[in-house]
């Protein structure tokens, strides 16, 4: 559950990162998606 909130709140951030052009941010939220992805 905690993962799965977690995951959305990244999404989240990563979609705005996109939005405002900031591509160091997408990096490092698409770095953690990785992480708790291969966990979950």
């Amino acid at each position: 559950m905690f993962f799965k909130v977690l995951i959305r709140f990244l999404r989240d951030i990563h979609g705005v990162a996109e939005k405002t052009g900031a591509p160091e941010i997408v990096d490092e939220v698409n770095k953690a998606l990785d992480k708790l992805t291969s966990i979950d």
